[in-house]
């Protein structure tokens, strides 16, 4: 399976997770010229931008260690861009991260629901 396969399904999980947790689905793989938008989630009047990360191992790291101030920016910059472009600009927007890890028995989730918090 190739890396935009293996990207997709745990996107999907996630996506399925985090409806789960009442959030609504808006869309998946959104592309903008500042980077892609791997989930739109709404919920209470917000939009969340989630990054959706995935590690078989710790071999490079956890999933959150993935989430750099590099990274935090460009999808501030996709997420603005999107909102603008598709008429969200008067929406609360959030900035989410979501690590996937393999167990044994299914997937282990790591949700933050506004990253710039944290």
């Amino acid at each position: 399976m190739n890396k935009r396969k293996i990207g997709n399904k745990y996107e999907n999980a996630g996506r399925h997770y985090l409806e789960g947790l009442g959030y609504k689905w808006v869309g998946s793989n959104l592309y903008t010229p500042y980077g892609e938008i791997d989930l739109l989630m709404k919920a209470g009047g917000s939009y969340y931008y989630v990054e959706v990360k995935y590690r078989a191992n710790d071999k490079y790291g956890t999933p959150r260690e993935a989430i750099t101030p590099h990274k935090i920016k460009h999808m501030m910059k996709a997420a603005f861009s999107y909102a603008h472009e598709n008429g969200l600009g008067g929406s609360h927007l959030k900035l989410a991260f979501l690590g996937v890890v393999p167990l044994e028995n299914g997937l282990s989730f790591d949700f933050i629901e506004n990253i710039l918090s944290e």
